[in-house]
């Protein structure tokens, strides 16, 4: 919220033609379900204002009026090669250095300001519902209402039941935790055991203590810790190299598997033996494992994957409680100093901000393609060499 306030009362107004355009462009990669000639039109009637025009933009999309709808919802919007299109042409933007990363913080505090706005309009309709009778407010009482209709937040905050329960299957969704109050007034409180069992049922409940153990797991950083594949079970052990199994202990799972290939234990069978044995779409799964894994990125700071398909190379987690900025190239964590801008000659970092990204990912993915099929070649004993590539290429057409 301190980003919001640092750009509200700025003047975001675009000053030459070429940042017209780049503001266009950033518009409609924001909103590319939104037809370019509604753009346009939000774009000319604020005078290019960033602000103004994204803000006027979110609110048609998050208040859309089914009755009275903006635009007509059609093929208009902006196809995957149409986005594709715009990326590079904003990579490839006139626009200076210095303009691109305010461009980006500023865009970054509307995304921001937007959720913001969105948590206020769930809250107006909560309330307007409760006069009506037809939903309990979300607003804090001091009187408590029905028991059963809402849930308390610690201190003492009453919030609907069937809002909590949403938002828990959000949050738990994301495979994390932290399901706290929803106030419009945030206070970061948590729910107590009794009033959880409300609007989280038994398998919600489950999955939430798996996460919970999972992350006091995580944050005691024990080493030598490994994980069962099949349940949540976790234990010290060995390198892999003198213990190639994991013996799970739970008594519903008592499963014992690869800690290399993490399938069910297949002893004295080597891992590559198993997957031949299987047939030739295992070893194809593997190779296309491999190149899906070099497209997808992981946050090093809480492990929540992400593409980029756009835009520049310094990232933002998307977990609100995590925004941990990292570079797309390397793994590193990053601000403005860690990149060069080739565009605007600007040279100081290692890593380019702004790049072809499909070239990136076509090398990547390349190399993993590669890289996979030479190591399954050096696994194998039996002198096949060449059918995993052989067998690979026949399928795929590569």
């Amino acid at each position: 919220m301190g980003t919001k306030r640092k750009y509200e009362g700025q003047d975001m107004h675009s000053s030459t033609r070429v940042e017209q355009k780049f503001i266009k462009g950033l518009i409609t990669l924001e909103f590319h379900f939104v037809p370019s000639s509604q753009i346009q039109k939000v774009l000319d009637a604020n005078n290019y204002d960033l602000r103004k025009s994204y803000l006027e933009l979110s609110d048609m999309v998050d208040y859309w009026d089914v009755d009275n709808p903006p635009w007509r919802v059609g093929n208009t919007a902006a196809s995957t090669s149409r986005k594709n299109e715009l990326g590079d042409r904003l990579m490839n933007s006139k626009v200076n250095a210095a303009t691109r990363r305010e461009m980006d913080v500023k865009v970054q505090a509307l995304r921001e300001e937007r959720r913001g706005r969105l948590w206020n309009r769930i809250a107006d309709l909560a309330i307007k519902g409760s006069e009506q009778g037809s939903v309990p407010a979300l607003k804090p009482t001091k009187t408590r209402p029905s028991a059963n209709a809402v849930a308390r937040a610690f201190p003492d905050r009453w919030l609907c039941v069937d809002c909590a329960g949403r938002n828990a299957e959000e949050v738990i969704g994301k495979a994390q935790c932290d399901i706290c109050c929803m106030s419009m007034q945030p206070c970061g409180a948590g729910f107590p055991q009794q009033e959880r069992r409300k609007f989280i049922d038994s398998n919600l409940s489950r999955a939430l203590d798996r996460y919970e153990l999972r992350e006091i797991l995580a944050s005691a950083d024990i080493e030598s810790l490994s994980y069962g594949p099949f349940c949540d079970f976790a234990a010290i052990y060995p390198p892999i190299e003198s213990a190639e199994e994991f013996h799970c202990q739970h008594p519903e799972c008592g499963i014992i598997s690869c800690r290399i290939c993490h399938k069910k234990s297949h002893k004295p069978r080597s891992c590559i033996s198993i997957a031949r044995a299987q047939g030739r779409p295992t070893s194809l799964q593997r190779i296309q494992e491999a190149k899906s894994k070099a497209l997808i990125r992981m946050c090093n700071k809480c492990g929540t994957p992400f593409v980029k398909e756009g835009g520049c190379n310094k990232m933002t987690c998307s977990v609100q409680e995590c925004r941990n900025v990292q570079c797309y190239v390397c793994p590193e964590n990053c601000d403005y100093s860690h990149f060069y801008d080739k565009t605007s000659g600007y040279q100081v970092g290692k890593c380019p901000l702004f790049e072809n990204t499909e070239e990136r990912h076509q090398m990547e993915v390349e190399s993993a393609e590669q890289d996979v099929i030479r190591e399954m070649m050096q696994e194998d004993q039996n002198g096949e060499h060449g059918n995993l590539q052989a067998m690979y290429r026949r399928n795929f057409q590569v």
